[in-house]
């Protein structure tokens, strides 16, 4: 789970990796969003405003390492990703898969 404190004394509980949550970062471009990563592989783009807490707005998986570390650029279009230094990759934002509203 990630919990999260917000505007207003308020506090989010997102469910949504299946294993430990490793890093954090939050949207320079907007303040509704954040990332996190996971010893999972996976990344996931998260939304502060959405009602369903466990379905993130997007998702990208490594495949091959737990990610450590996650920044952006200044408009969110890329992710650098790292798992303790030893590997990383540069994530499009507009090349995550949409995660399923159904």
């Amino acid at each position: 789970n990630l919990v999260i404190g917000r505007a207003g004394g308020r506090i989010s509980i997102f469910d949504g990796h299946e294993n430990d949550v490793k890093a954090i970062h939050c949207s320079k471009a907007n303040p509704n969003l954040f990332y996190s990563g996971c010893g999972d592989g996976f990344c996931k783009m998260w939304d502060c405003r959405t009602p369903n807490k466990s379905i993130p707005l997007a998702s990208s998986l490594t495949n091959d390492y737990a990610i450590t570390h996650i920044d952006c650029d200044t408009y969110d279009r890329y992710i650098v990703i790292t798992s303790g230094g030893v590997k990383f990759d540069i994530l499009d934002v507009r090349q995550f898969s949409e995660v399923s509203f159904k």
